[in-house]
């Protein structure tokens, strides 16, 4: 049942947020809540849901807020199907959106007429894009603001917007390269150092931490049970009443540590501060009050989590593997057999179909894959299984022996091991083989056979395809490009701004040109710096393919995307290379007869190649078409052009 609040009222309200609080404070939201409450118990089906709006407060200290927050939520619920839990999803979005309003200092002023400029907008959309979110998870928060404009009609004049900010914007293309870079489409290489810092603390924790971690949380383990449950309890010499889940288990975990760690860990081991409080306590610097306070549960999770993103760290910095990969990967992938002097490690690889697969992988990462063994060994109690498993059970799991159902598993494992040594924007899974991929390239010739092998790319092509974005490989790709068109652009546009441009595509050169010299932006320029900006223009485009240039043996060839169907010299049949198919034919070029083709001062013998070519065409024209006039005034044209034309370059030598 949702509510009595007449919400034909709020349409109409001139009074500030405070008013419109205390105007609705006192009134239902659900049979169980009131507007004024922290927990709106929502009467949705199957099950009953709640919303605690007193999670946030703690970050939030902005009463303002919650109270539109409330009647977001309150009003976003109203106008939907309200015995369907998928409303929900309005609650989890808008989270983020009131956030981001808190530090804009919304409804500082309620008498603006802009509730949301466009710049503001831009910041929103910034802040998700910055979040470690999916692409669809990325949509729905940023659907937050089109769900405020949804409520427009019920909400108070000053706090509705005036049009839906992202109505015009496509969320898909918004957030498609995010999406790209966690799939690895474009190259996300971590530097040297960071590679090196990870690589670094990965490694101090694998192999000085490791043990510990697994030796206190299987210890742990024993005494909470799964879910967990806790028993009475021996610690420290005396034995303790657990009363309830929420008792004195700290005092338990804080004995397990100290007696499963015997020496002093050092500062940076995940479980120092619950080591160094219970040896305070066994030397009598605190009571067992201060240790139970001290000491929290998640710890223990959160170095589980840690040391299972430094070994996800690892196999994937030494193998370079993909993430399905990673996840194919079973307790029994470590082959020590086949080669004893190079380790392999098995998995299966999806995306080329070449199913199971051996790679070289170092004695690290073969000690991260027994450390996750371990894990999966402690949780399952099977020897045998997935490698990577959910490291907490739900109550909706029946069987822990499984591969994790959520894709982002392994990238949040990763993040609370950063998030431990303080390294900030965590790397996603294909960065680690971008970065292999890297390293190696810098370090030796054979690197695209190399690379070939240890990817498992189906042929050499592939690799040098996939090494096409690295930074250093695209800077050397740019710099020849430099030099190829370059010189041959800035002829152009000499030669058009001194009018010796000619031939069919002179006037699209022209008119561009005059287009573009019309801003308002080139008034004061000199001539040699209208040029130089014309030859960044032209060079823009063809990095894009915008346009194309191509040198012939008659002439110069202007192409655009569009004009590869009506040309002759594009024509190719039987030709085994698609690629080259559809590139022109220099060999089939017919110069001034083709409108995509223009002349300079140094296409001297092209022009006279032309008019041979229109001279031998007139008297050879088969009679059908000696009366086609139109064809005889091209000609006659461009003959007149290029006798003009070789005239001037005649009487300039």
């Amino acid at each position: 049942m949702l509510p009595n609040i007449d919400i034909t009222t709020l349409e109409n309200f001139t009074g500030n947020i405070y008013e419109l609080e205390g105007q609705i404070e006192s009134t239902y939201v659900t049979e169980n809540s009131l507007f004024s409450d922290d927990t709106w118990v929502l009467d949705t089906k199957p099950v009953k849901r709640s919303i605690q709006f007193t999670n946030y407060e703690k970050d939030l200290n902005n009463k303002q807020l919650i109270i539109f927050w409330k009647l977001f939520i309150y009003l976003s619920i109203l106008t939907k199907n309200t015995k369907n839990t998928g409303q929900l999803v309005t609650v989890d979005s808008s989270v983020r959106l009131i956030k981001f309003l808190d530090t804009i200092n919304f409804l500082e002023n309620e008498k603006k007429k802009t509730v949301l400029t466009n710049e503001q907008l831009g910041s929103f959309i910034e802040t998700i894009q910055k979040a470690k979110l999916s692409q669809y998870n990325s949509i729905r928060q940023l659907r937050s603001i089109e769900e405020w404009f949804h409520i427009n009609p019920y909400l108070p004049l000053f706090l509705r917007l005036p049009f839906n900010p992202i109505a015009n914007i496509n969320l898909t293309e918004l957030f498609q390269k995010k999406e790209q870079n966690q799939e690895g489409s474009e190259w996300s290489q971590l530097s040297i150092d960071d590679a090196m810092l990870l690589s670094y603390h990965a490694i101090k924790w694998v192999e000085l931490y490791g043990n510990d971690i697994l030796n206190v949380y299987e210890v742990w383990k024993d005494y909470s049970g799964q879910y967990p449950k806790y028993d009475n309890f021996d610690a420290f010499g005396k034995n303790y009443i657990q009363s309830s889940p929420g008792g004195r288990y700290s005092i338990k975990l804080a004995y397990i540590v100290y007696t499963e760690i015997s020496d002093k860990p050092d500062n940076n081991h995940p479980l120092y501060n619950i080591w160094k409080m219970a040896d305070e306590f066994v030397k009598g610097k605190i009571n067992i009050t201060k240790l139970q306070k001290s000491v929290k549960l998640r710890s223990i999770s959160d170095a589980l989590r840690g040391i299972s993103g430094a070994c996800i760290i690892l196999i994937l910095f030494t193998t370079g593997m993909r993430k399905s990969e990673l996840h194919s990967l079973k307790r029994n992938c470590i082959d020590l057999d086949t080669n004893p002097e190079i380790p392999l490690i098995k998995s299966e690889v999806f995306k080329t179909n070449t199913g199971i697969t051996k790679l070289p992988i170092s004695l690290i990462g073969v000690k991260s894959v027994d450390i996750l063994k371990k894990i999966g060994l402690i949780i399952t109690q099977k020897i045998d299984g997935p490698l990577l498993i959910p490291l907490e059970k739900s109550k909706k799991d029946t069987d822990m022996n499984k591969i994790p159902s959520y894709s982002t598993h392994a990238s949040f494992l990763i993040e609370k091991f950063c998030e431990a040594i303080e390294f900030e924007n965590a790397p996603n899974l294909h960065s680690f083989r971008h970065t292999l991929a890297a390293c190696i390239w810098e370090r030796t010739d054979q690197a695209p056979v190399l690379l070939q092998m240890l990817y498992n790319h189906a042929s050499l092509s592939m690799t040098l395809e996939y090494l096409r974005s690295h930074p250093l490989i695209k800077q050397t790709k740019k710099e020849m490009f430099q030099k190829k068109y370059l010189p041959l652009v800035r002829e152009v546009i000499h030669n058009e701004r001194s009018g010796e441009l000619t031939g069919p595509a002179s006037p699209k050169i022209t008119k561009l040109i005059q287009f573009i010299i019309s801003d308002s932006s080139f008034k004061g320029k000199t001539e040699p710096e209208i040029e130089t900006t014309l030859e960044e223009f032209f060079m823009t485009l063809l990095e894009q393919e915008q346009i194309r240039f191509y040198l012939t043996p008659l002439c110069v060839c202007m192409r655009t995307k569009t004009s590869t169907l009506d040309s002759p010299c594009f024509h190719v049949d039987n030709f085994v290379d698609n690629t080259y198919a559809k590139l022109p034919r220099t060999d089939r070029c017919t110069g001034s007869s083709c409108q995509y083709s223009f002349f300079m001062q140094h296409n001297k013998a092209p022009i006279h190649e032309s008019l041979n070519y229109y001279e031998e065409s007139l008297n050879y024209l088969p009679d059908d078409l000696k009366s086609n006039v139109f064809f005889a005034q091209i000609t006659d044209n461009e003959m007149k052009k290029y006798s003009n034309l070789d005239k001037k370059i005649q009487k300039e030598r």
